[in-house]
């Protein structure tokens, strides 16, 4: 049995394709270098792009309306059920304040980002058609 185990292993590990080394000389090392210089310039231009489409998303009105119609309020009404009982029978300590006040803001910044994710993604959409 130790055998048979041992060969499992070793099959497994031949078989596995070694990475081959990038040449710095000539040849096909020159084109992978070349190429990976390309694909890295191309990737922070593509980064560069999608920060650019969060900076644009960020300052669309309707992203921030969304954040405030549902995030928002949705906080709200997070809070009146979590500490609305406290402050119904007049228990307030600064622990329920501060939770009545990060509960809202939790929820806006929740959705804030949603929508501006889906401003992003949609841009990026249209842009490939």
């Amino acid at each position: 049995m130790r055998d048979l185990t041992q060969i499992e292993t070793r099959t497994a590990a031949e078989s596995t394709p070694s990475p081959r080394p990038l040449l710095l000389g000539g040849g096909e090392g020159e084109e992978n270098s070349a190429s990976a210089s390309q694909g890295i310039s191309m990737n922070s231009s593509a980064a560069a792009n999608r920060r650019e489409l969060w900076r644009q998303a960020l300052g669309q009105s309707s992203v921030w309306l969304r954040a405030l119609k549902l995030g928002f309020t949705t906080g709200l009404l997070q809070a009146a059920v979590n500490q609305g009982d406290r402050w119904l029978g007049h228990s307030v300590d600064h622990v329920v304040v501060l939770k009545t006040i990060v509960s809202p803001l939790i929820g806006f910044t929740l959705v804030l980002f949603s929508a501006a994710a889906t401003w992003v993604e949609r841009s990026l959409d249209h842009s490939k058609l």
